[in-house]
């Protein structure tokens, strides 16, 4: 487990110009800030925020908070026109010791999460499913026992390299 020394502080908002279903990431100094289309002028925020600016954060005023988020996207979406409840989440990274245990494998989020940087943490997750999924199916076409299996040892060998890369790119 390490501390990323960051919250994400998180909320809905809607805006003026909203732009057609598509995602939006900005890199800026303390973090990265995404807006996730929800349907109309509705995003959800996830705004990476330092630790010792989560609560100035948290207790702008409406009007200071949006005209923030506002210029931070450079007038893209116009005015930011409502917030909702904010909440600040600490960031940290956390890897599973071990994925494989007797008879329990861990996959995903519960054998890894990462800082919430472009989504990739869940890509991650996406591609040790897709891959678990083959092994679990060939597993299975061999008549083999899925929850006593080498080729488990295998899936998680083979996993390391794509979630430690992924892991040190989100990280750096």
């Amino acid at each position: 487990n390490w501390d990323c020394g960051q919250s994400a502080v998180i909320c809905n908002v809607s805006v003026e110009r909203p732009q057609a279903d598509t995602a939006y990431e900005r890199f800026t100094d303390d973090g990265p800030l995404a807006l996730l289309p929800m349907g109309g002028d509705r995003y959800a925020l996830i705004w990476s925020v330092p630790q010792a600016a989560v609560e100035a954060t948290l207790a702008m005023d409406d009007g200071a908070f949006l005209s923030t988020l506002a210029a931070q996207f450079g007038g893209r979406f116009g005015r930011f026109v409502r917030a909702g409840k904010r909440q600040a989440y600490p960031l940290s990274l956390v890897r599973a010791a071990s994925q494989l245990q007797g008879r329990c494998l861990i996959a995903g989020n519960a054998a890894h999460r990462l800082h919430p940087i472009a989504g990739q943490g869940f890509n991650l997750s996406l591609r040790d499913v897709a891959v678990l999924a083959e092994t679990l199916a060939e597993i299975a076409r061999d008549g083999g026992d899925v929850g006593n299996d080498a080729r488990l040892a295998r899936y998680v060998a083979a996993r390391r390299a794509d979630q430690t890369g992924t892991i040190l790119f989100t990280d750096f």
